[in-house]
């Protein structure tokens, strides 16, 4: 059985939070923009499928955005590199104020039932700017990934934005406080507890007596 070791959490044992201010990998931002990243991890006591079929298709993201977001237009095939989704995300969070026009552009989608969901975006705020405070961001790109653990009865979830912004750490509560909605909102639905440690032990169910267990002599 493969063994998971307890992450310091940050939210009722949601797992551990790793941020940088500068990816390489990322490449050029705008004049006035640096790089960073955001990378979240999330473990959940549900199957696979129960995540998949909501978070299955690139063209039916409210999951993702949750309230804040309102997807507007698609082009091109769901599920299928190239396709794209527009919308608009706003937030009038007193501690973190935006309002944008996005286009998220699908780079990459592979699924495997019953192994794992493997999905990569990038985006350009397309219209306007996304300001709160110092934060200026205009391009970001999210991998989010649904990995089957524990046997098919657990699920572990990442995700990855890569951001262009003037302030790293405005990036940061914007990208964490989208992973942790989609994250919560996903958990919520599906009815699933959170997986802090070891996988689970499941006791196979036995529906038939033993022979003669309940004979009299």
């Amino acid at each position: 059985m493969k063994t998971f070791t307890p992450i310091l959490a940050t939210l009722s044992g949601l797992c551990a939070v790793a941020a940088g201010t500068r990816d390489a990998r990322r490449g050029p931002c705008s004049a006035g923009l640096s790089a960073g990243f955001v990378h979240n991890e999330f473990a959940y006591v549900a199957p696979l499928s129960r995540f998949t079929d909501l978070a299955g298709s690139f063209f039916h993201g409210e999951w993702f955005g949750g309230n804040d977001t309102t997807f507007t237009h698609t082009s091109g095939t769901d599920n299928v590199p190239g396709a794209t989704r527009s919308g608009v995300f706003a937030s009038d969070d007193p501690h973190l104020r935006y309002a944008a026009n996005f286009t998220e552009t699908l780079t990459h989608y592979a699924f495997r039932p019953g192994s794992f969901l493997h999905m990569s975006f990038r985006a350009v705020v397309s219209i306007g700017s996304l300001d709160a405070g110092t934060l200026h961001q205009d391009t970001y790109s999210e991998t989010v990934r649904f990995e089957s653990v524990c046997a098919g009865h657990a699920t572990y979830i990442t995700f990855l934005a890569r951001t262009c912004a003037q302030s790293q750490s405005g990036a940061y509560d914007f990208a964490y406080g989208t992973h942790l909605a989609a994250a919560l909102g996903l958990k919520a639905t599906v009815g699933a507890a959170i997986m802090s440690g070891d996988c689970p032990v499941f006791t196979p169910y036995e529906d038939e007596e033993c022979d003669g267990e309940d004979e009299q002599p």
